[in-house]
């Protein structure tokens, strides 16, 4: 068995496993298969490591021992504070259901002031026809209308 020093940095471990594979004749890859999935990554990533875990250490140990490695600890990324978040949309969605059961189908009071109709204003600026003669741009007879004068009228002349 390889030795290790008592507090040993990611390199320290990555040379260790390095040396065990060397010395049973297995592929360094394959030797530390049971450390992690993706033995490549994890090595690269431990060997960067100044101060590994704990945790890290013990399954190292017992990987060069030739005993069964330790599950990796749980990968518990939640911060203190999503649990308060958590708490503060469950304590919201509370609310709403609490407002649902509570309002009337008539929110607003039936009483009350309607508002003012907005007068429609026809703005055609179009100028009027000045007799039935045909417009001057499209041809359309000037008692019809078109799209650049409004129809003749002849109460208006």
């Amino acid at each position: 068995m390889i030795a290790l020093p008592d507090s040993p940095s990611g390199a320290d471990l990555v040379a260790a496993i390095r040396a065990a594979a060397q010395a049973s004749g297995v592929a360094i890859y394959q030797f530390a298969r049971p450390l992690s999935r993706y033995p490549a990554s994890w090595l690269d990533q431990t060997g960067k490591a100044a101060s590994p875990k704990p945790q890290t250490i013990e399954r190292v140990h017992a990987l060069l021992k030739g005993e069964p490695v330790p599950p990796p600890p749980a990968n518990n990324f939640q911060s203190p504070r999503s649990a308060a978040i958590d708490r503060e949309a469950l304590e919201a969605a509370d609310r709403r259901a609490q407002a649902r059961r509570l309002t009337t189908r008539h929110p607003l009071p039936l009483d009350r002031p309607q508002p003012t109709p907005v007068i429609a204003i026809d703005i055609d600026r179009r100028p009027q026809a000045m007799s039935r003669e045909p417009c001057f741009r499209c041809q359309v007879r000037g008692d019809l209308g078109c799209a650049h004068q409004l129809p003749f009228d002849p109460a208006a002349h």
